[in-house]
């Protein structure tokens, strides 16, 4: 957890900065502007949840190590195993939050608000159902779990979105 709260606040900056000049810009009509910001904010979004992921999973231990007393060797095995599991959360975590800020951006709070229910409420306790014999692996593992009906939410969302805009960029 200590880690995520160290990443997250870089997505959420990227994600958050990208509102006013999309929401701009759409306002404006500059459909081809939108399209460049957004394509910019989901792979720099991507970029850093990808770095974030490599060295969670590369140096579980040596990151752990930051937060836990290093003598106690149990403790730093399972905080190591931990890291890992939690890490992977980051592979998909990035697209919803980048599509929730998105549709916020250009005045879409229902499809906003459906990300943000399903990421905070549906999805988590589906999952702690589904993966409740995986023990405390299950619970390490329920974000990365949510977040990926969630991102295939956000996808049919996004190219709903994109179908109806088609007409007004080219």
């Amino acid at each position: 957890m200590y880690c995520s709260d160290l990443v997250q606040p870089f997505l959420y900056g990227l994600c958050d900065s990208m509102q006013p000049s999309i929401g701009f810009n759409w306002g404006a009509k500059a459909y081809n502007r939108v399209k460049s910001l957004v394509k910019c904010v989901f792979t720099s979004t991507a970029i850093v949840s990808a770095i974030a992921v490599t060295l969670m999973f590369s140096f579980p231990r040596q990151i752990a190590s930051i937060f836990v007393d290093s003598s106690d060797t149990a403790l730093l095995d399972v905080s190591a195993h931990a890291l890992r599991l939690f890490s992977v959360e980051f592979l998909f975590w990035w697209f919803e939050y980048a599509s929730q800020s998105f549709f916020n951006a250009i005045e879409q709070p229902k499809k906003a608000t459906i990300l943000t229910l399903t990421t905070a409420i549906i999805f988590p306790v589906i999952m702690v159902v589904v993966l409740w014999p995986l023990g405390l692996d299950g619970l390490w593992l329920n974000q990365a779990a949510t977040y990926v009906p969630v991102g295939i939410i956000a996808f049919v969302m996004l190219r709903k979105t994109q179908k109806s805009l088609a007409s007004h960029i080219n």
